[in-house]
């Protein structure tokens, strides 16, 4: 919020909330998309846990690896188009 100017902040503030929402939402497909693959269509029981927790172990490990490509886009996007300083 504080890249824009205080006119711009009803449609800054706007778009922020939709970007966390979809985020949420493409959690969500992939949580499902693995629980999915590792899963199927059975019901989680004592049978198939070992399934469920390798999906489980799965999904934190993607989620881990986007948050330090977060991580990492957000530690370089004021690098990039600055000029060098002295200039």
């Amino acid at each position: 919020m504080s890249a824009v100017d205080a006119r711009d902040y009803g449609i800054a503030s706007s778009t922020v909330a939709t970007m966390r929402l979809l985020g949420q939402m493409v959690s969500m497909a992939l949580v499902l998309l693995l629980i999915a693959l590792f899963v199927g269509h059975a019901p989680i029981t004592e049978a198939n846990l070992h399934a469920f927790m390798r999906c489980t172990r799965t999904a934190f490990a993607v989620f881990a690896a986007l948050c330090f490509l977060g991580v990492f886009a957000s530690a370089v996007r004021n690098q990039v188009g600055r000029a060098p300083a002295g200039r």
